[in-house]
C-alpha cells in the first residue's frame, strides 16, 4: 500500500490569507474553515482514482466532496480510498462537514484568543509559545487544531511537544470520539443523552461483536483491544446506537485498526445526514444476576483474607475487634455505604485480567501501606469483580479500592461514584454555591441556574486528587 504523507496548505493561498490580513481586510477568526486546512485548492467533482472507490461507499466520497467535506490531493487530484487517514486529515473532515461555513470554528479560535490563563496569556498564544501544537503544522492548520480544541473536539492529542502526532494515522477509536465531539460540539447533539446510553448500556452494549473480546486480528502494532476497554467506549456505542457506526459481517469494530479514507467518508456523511443513518433496534439488557440470593448471613472477620464478600445483614468484625452490622445503603444499593467500615480491606480475590489470566490479588489492610502525614485516603489495589471467577464471592465492586482513614470507610472506585451520585442534592440553590456531602465531606457538587446541581466530584476526583494518598 502506497504509503500517504501530509499535504501542506497552499503556498498561494496562505500568501493571499496573509496579504488580505495584512491589509486589515478579513480576520482570521471569521475566516471560513476551508481556507483554514484545505487538502486540494482545485475546484474538482471527480478523482483521478475515482474507479479505485468501492461501491458500498461511492455515494458517501460523492456526497462530502459536493459540500466540500472532503478534497482530493492537490499533486494528483487522487483520494486513495483504502489509504489510512491521518488525525488532522479526520479532523479536518469533520469540521468541514459539521460546521460547513466555519461559523462554529471561527468562534472556537476567538475564544481561545480571547481567554486568559496568566498573566495576560491566553490559550491561543499558551499553544504556541509552550509547543503544545507544533509549528510544523504552522498557518491555518495551528487553527483548525486550536479552534476544534476550543470547541472541546480532539483534544488529546495536545498533550505533548509533537503537537500529538497529528500527522500519524487514526485508530476507529479516536475517530469515534472526534465524531462524537463534533456532533456535540458543532450541531448540538449529544448522543450519549439523545441515546439514552446511560439508561441501557447494557443492552446497547450488544451491538457490537467485540465489546468485551479482545482480538489478536486487524490491529495495529500488534495491540489487541477491546471496544470496553478502549480509551472511548461510550462514544463508540452511543454511534452504534444512533446508526452511524455498524462493524463488519460478526459486527465488530477493532478500535485498534487504522481508519481508511473511504471509510472515514461512510461515518461522516451519517454524523452528517441522519436520514442515512441504519435504523437501530437496541437490545434489552440482561436480567442482573443477584450474587446474593440465598446466601445466608454470617460472621466475617477482617483478619481471614479466605472470607466471602459481605451482604445485607452480615456481621463484620474489624481488626481491632470490634463489630458492626453492615447493611445495604437503600439510594445507593452499596453494602457498607455510609458506614465506618471497609467491608474487603485484607481480602484474597481472583479476577479475570484484561489479558484473559486469572489473577490472585489482595486488597491491602490498613498499616500494610504507609500513609504521609494528614492524608486522608489511601489506594489499596484494585477489584474487576465484573469478571469474578468464584461463585462464592458476591462482592460486585469494580476499580481501585479506596480507604479513608479519617472516617473508616472504604469501597471501590464503582461503589464511591454510586454512593455520590446517591447523595446529590435535589432542593434548589444559590447560582455558584457549592456543598460537600458524605463522611468526611469528600464529595462536591456546585450549582447553577441553568443545570442545577453539577454531577459531583466522586472518589475519582476528590480522594484521589484532593486528598495525599501514599502509594
Amino acid at each position: 500500500m502506497k504509503e500517504e504523507t501530509r499535504v501542506p496548505i497552499s503556498r498561494i493561498t496562505l500568501r493571499a490569507l496573509a496579504i488580505l490580513a495584512a491589509a486589515g481586510s478579513m480576520n482570521v477568526a471569521t475566516i471560513p474553515l476551508q481556507e483554514h486546512f484545505v487538502y486540494n485548492t482545485q475546484a474538482s467533482t471527480r478523482f483521478s482514482d475515482d474507479s479505485s472507490i468501492r461501491d458500498y461507499s461511492r455515494s458517501s466520497v460523492e456526497s462530502l466532496l459536493a459540500t466540500g467535506g472532503i478534497k482530493g490531493y492537490p499533486e494528483d487530484n487522487t483520494f486513495r480510498p483504502q489509504g489510512t487517514i491521518t488525525k488532522l486529515e479526520f479532523l479536518s473532515m469533520v469540521v468541514n462537514s459539521l460546521d460547513p461555513d466555519g461559523i462554529k470554528l471561527a468562534e472556537g479560535i476567538k475564544s481561545a484568543k480571547s481567554e486568559i490563563i496568566y498573566d495576560n496569556l491566553n490559550t491561543y498564544d499558551m499553544y504556541k509559545n509552550e509547543g503544545l501544537v507544533t509549528e510544523f503544522w504552522g498557518g491555518k492548520a495551528f487553527d483548525l487544531i486550536i479552534g476544534a480544541r476550543q470547541l472541546g473536539i480532539g483534544g488529546m492529542y495536545e498533550t505533548n511537544s509533537t503537537g500529538g502526532n497529528w500527522d500519524t494515522p487514526i485508530t476507529r477509536q479516536d475517530a469515534a470520539m472526534m465524531v462524537y465531539q463534533g456532533l456535540k460540539a458543532l450541531k448540538g447533539n449529544d448522543l450519549y443523552v439523545t441515546m439514552g446510553v446511560a439508561e441501557n448500556r447494557n443492552g446497547g452494549k450488544k451491538l457490537i461483536g467485540d465489546w468485551d473480546e479482545l482480538t489478536d486480528t486487524d490491529v495495529p502494532d500488534g495491540h489487541p483491544q477491546s471496544v470496553s476497554g478502549c480509551a472511548h467506549p461510550d462514544d463508540i456505542l452511543s454511534l452504534y446506537e444512533a446508526g452511524i457506526l455498524q462493524g463488519d459481517s460478526e459486527s465488530k469494530f477493532y478500535p485498534n485498526k487504522y481508519l481508511t479514507r473511504e471509510d472515514s467518508a461512510i461515518i461522516i456523511d451519517k454524523a452528517v445526514n441522519p436520514e442515512k443513518r441504519a435504523k437501530v433496534t437496541i437490545p434489552e439488557a440482561d436480567k442482573e444476576i443477584d450474587k446474593t440470593e440465598g446466601v445466608e448471613n454470617t460472621t466475617l472477620k477482617q483478619t481471614d483474607p479466605t472470607r466471602r464478600g459481605a451482604i445485607d445483614g452480615d456481621t463484620f468484625i474489624k481488626a481491632d475487634g470490634t463489630s458492626i452490622k453492615v447493611v445495604r445503603d437503600e439510594k445507593s444499593g452499596v453494602i457498607g455505604a455510609n458506614q465506618p467500615v471497609a467491608l474487603d480491606m485484607g481480602r484474597d480475590l481472583t479476577f479475570l485480567s484484561n489479558t484473559g489470566e486469572y489473577v490472585n490479588h489482595k486488597i491491602a489492610n490498613y498499616g500494610e501501606l504507609k500513609l504521609s502525614d494528614g492524608s486522608l485516603s489511601v489506594n489499596l489495589g484494585r477489584i474487576e469483580n465484573d469478571k469474578i471467577c468464584s461463585d462464592e464471592n458476591t462482592y460486585s465492586g469494580k476499580g481501585d479500592y479506596l480507604y479513608n482513614p479519617k472516617t473508616g470507610e472504604g469501597h471501590s472506585e464503582g461503589d464511591w461514584n454510586k454512593i455520590a451520585e446517591s447523595l446529590k442534592p435535589t432542593d434548589k440553590g444559590t447560582e455558584g454555591e457549592v456543598r460537600h456531602l458524605g463522611l468526611g465531606g469528600w464529595c462536591e457538587y456546585i450549582y447553577s441556574s441553568e443545570y442545577g446541581w453539577g454531577t459531583p466530584s466522586t472518589a475519582s476526583q476528590i480522594l484521589y486528587a484532593t486528598f495525599e494518598s501514599a502509594r
